[in-house]
C-alpha cells in the first residue's frame, strides 16, 4: 500500500515539542525507514523529496533539542544522516527485534558483527549502531507477549553486545524488574557509558571462512569480534 511522509519541520516540531514537554523526551525513532521510501512514490521520483522529508524530521530535532534514531534505515539513510545531519543523527538499529533469546531468534543480537561495519563506513563514522532493547533480570518479566514464564536466556551477553556497539544501551526491563547491579557494569557512576573507540566487527578471518563457505553455509562461522578501546 501506498504510504506518505511528511516534509514539513512544522509536522515534526509538533510531535517532538508535545513529547519532550510532556514526556521528556530526549531520542525520537524513526522506525520502518526502508519501508516508507519504497512505499512513497514520490520519494523515489521526485528530485529532493527524501532530502526534503529527512532535512524537515532533522531541522525540528534540532530545533527542539532532541536525538534522532533511525531504524530499519538504507544506507542512503545512512548517508544522508551522516553527511548533513550528524549533529542530531547519533544513531541506527543495527539488529533484529528482541525477542528474549528464545529459540529460533538469538539472531537480535548476533548480527550486529556483520551489520555494524556496514552502518559505520556507511555513514563515515559518525552513526553509532544500536542493539535493541534487551531484559537485564533474567528473571520472568510480567505482561510480556511471549508468555508467563518467558526469560532472557543470557543478559550478560545482551549487556555486552550492547556495549560493544557504542549505541545506547537500552533496558527492556519494567522499572522494578531491572538489574542495576548487571547494568552498572556497562557505565561509570555517574551513568557514562563504558565504550570501545568504535563498535565491535567481526575480526577479517570471519569474513574470509564466509565467503569461502557454501551459500547455505554463509553465516554457519564462529562470532569473533573485535573492537579497539578507547585512549584513557
Amino acid at each position: 500500500d501506498a504510504v506518505a511522509v511528511s516534509d514539513d519541520e512544522r509536522f515534526y516540531r509538533h510531535i517532538f515539542g508535545r513529547a519532550k514537554r510532556g514526556l521528556d523526551m530526549a531520542v525520537y525513532e524513526q522506525d520502518f525507514l526502508a519501508r516508507q521510501y519504497e512505499s512513497c512514490d514520490a520519494l523515489r521520483s521526485s528530485p529532493g523529496a527524501a532530502d526534503r522529508w529527512l532535512g524537515a524530521m532533522a531541522a525540528a530535532a534540532r530545533a527542539e533539542g532532541v536525538a534522532l534514531q533511525y531504524c530499519m534505515a538504507l544506507p542512503r539513510h545512512l548517508l544522508a544522516g551522516a553527511l548533513d545531519h550528524a549533529d542530531v543523527v547519533t544513531h541506527a538499529r543495527a539488529s533484529h527485534d528482541y525477542a528474549a533469546s528464545r529459540a529460533g531468534a538469538t539472531e537480535q543480537w548476533s548480527f550486529l558483527g556483520f551489520t555494524s561495519l556496514l552502518l559505520w563506513a556507511a555513514s563515515g563514522n559518525r552513526v553509532a549502531p544500536f542493539k535493541d532493547a534487551f531484559w537485564s533480570s533474567g528473571a520472568p518479566e510480567p505482561g510480556n507477549v511471549w508468555g508467563a514464564n518467558t526469560t532472557e536466556a543470557d543478559p550478560e551477553l545482551q549487556l555486552v553486545v550492547a556495549a560493544l556497539s557504542t549505541g545506547p544501551v537500552a533496558v527492556g526491563d519494567s522499572a522494578a524488574a531491572a538489574n542495576a547491579t548487571r547494568l552498572a557494569k556497562a557505565c561509570r557512576s555517574d551513568g557514562l557509558l563504558l565504550k570501545p573507540a568504535r563498535p565491535a566487527f567481526l575480526v577479517d578471518k570471519v569474513w574470509s571462512r564466509a565467503l569461502n563457505a557454501p551459500v547455505d553455509d554463509a553465516l554457519g562461522v564462529e562470532h569473533v569480534w573485535e573492537a579497539p578501546l578507547a585512549a584513557p
